[in-house]
C-alpha cells in the first residue's frame, strides 16, 4: 500500500511539472515571436531612413538628434 500511495503522488506531482512546462514553453514561443516582430521593425525602420543598422551617419561621428 505504501508504494501504490507513493506512485500516485509522484503521478500527480509529474502532471503539475508538465504543466509548467507547457506554460513555460508556451511563453517561451511568444517572448521569440515578440522578438522576431521587433527585429523585423527595427530592420524595417533601418532601411526606410537608409542606415541598415548602422549607428552613425557614416563619417564615425555619433548619430545627432534631428534638427541639428
Amino acid at each position: 500500500m505504501l508504494l501504490a500511495t507513493e506512485a500516485a503522488l509522484l503521478e500527480a506531482r509529474l502532471g503539475v511539472l508538465l504543466e509548467a512546462l507547457d506554460t513555460v514553453d508556451a511563453r517561451i514561443d511568444a517572448v521569440s515571436d515578440t522578438l522576431r516582430r521587433l527585429r523585423h521593425a527595427t530592420s524595417c525602420a533601418g532601411a526606410a531612413d537608409g542606415r541598415h543598422g548602422r549607428t552613425s551617419g557614416g563619417d564615425g561621428a555619433a548619430p545627432r538628434p534631428h534638427g541639428t
